[in-house]
């Protein structure tokens, strides 16, 4: 199951070409070309991959995902938020509130500074390839235009700046891997890490269980995980290429999951868990 995984994550970035997995929906825009060796035109529906600083990208899903940016830190990524204000990579141009389904995973990606970067969206306990869709986002200032917006008329009421979502969304999936090497001698602050007491009592109240086994874990950079729990096992293979050089420290919430630089203390990593946790 390890290398089945590792393949469905090392694969091409799928082309634009190809259906997006049914579950999934990504912004799209209505384009407008010459059908060849004709007057007539052809309109269909693309994939939005370049937007503005401070547009909001909108991913929306019928099941859960786990979503990463790499190089990771290149947008930011919000889940579980029911509605927004501001500009959309689908939209006119103009600021505008948007209310999504609470019946489905939506995620709101955001770039603050010119970046390319991929995004990846795998489905929780994903098995088949047609289910991960992997998108390059450009974030540019010379990104294509928004259409025109109409002339201001005289004395226009001001508009109030686009304001993000919640400022902390509910944590509705939190999980943490802990990578050292097998025998690797630390600091001895760092030995502490993650064997104190107060850090496994923290995390077996708060990391998201699965089928009564907890939602964290202590894992050697090449360990074998084919017997491990699905969303542990889909979590690992994403972040398994992005690792940085044992120590680090892999946290997820609500589907998006980032590797950093191993805590320095036990007081760093519990400032650092509660920050994601609660």
């Amino acid at each position: 199951m390890r290398m089945v995984f590792l393949w469905l994550l090392l694969m091409p970035v799928v082309c634009r070409g190809d259906e997006l997995p049914p579950t999934l929906q990504l912004p799209t825009r209505e384009v407008v070309t010459k059908a060849e060796a004709t007057t007539a035109t052809v309109t269909r529906n693309e994939i939005v991959d370049t937007i503005k600083p401070g547009v909001w990208y909108v991913v929306r899903s019928k099941v859960k995902l786990i979503v990463m940016d790499f190089p990771a830190g290149s947008v930011s990524i919000i889940s579980g938020a029911s509605g927004a204000d501001g500009l959309f990579a689908d939209g006119e141009g103009k600021p505008e509130s948007r209310t999504f389904p609470a019946d489905e995973f939506t995620y709101l990606v955001q770039g603050t500074k010119p970046v390319k970067c991929e995004l990846a969206f795998v489905p929780v306990g994903v098995k088949e390839r047609a289910d991960i869709w992997r998108q390059t986002l450009t974030v540019s200032d010379a990104g294509p235009q928004p259409p025109p917006v109409d002339p201001p008329t005289p004395n226009p009421e001001p508009l109030e700046p686009p304001k993000p979502p919640d400022e902390k969304p509910v944590v509705k999936s939190f999980r943490v891997i802990f990578v050292k090497e097998s025998g690797q001698t630390l600091p001895v602050a760092q030995s502490s890490v993650p064997d104190a007491q107060v850090i496994r009592e923290y995390l077996n109240a708060k990391a998201t269980p699965e089928n009564g086994q907890p939602g964290w874990r202590k894992w050697d950079p090449d360990q074998i995980i084919d017997n491990e729990q699905p969303t542990m096992v889909a979590l690992w293979e994403v972040v398994k290429p992005k690792l940085l050089p044992a120590p680090c420290i892999v946290v997820e919430k609500n589907g998006h999951a980032t590797v950093m630089p191993f805590p320095a203390n036990v007081d760093e990593c519990m400032k650092l868990l509660k920050e994601y946790g609660g």
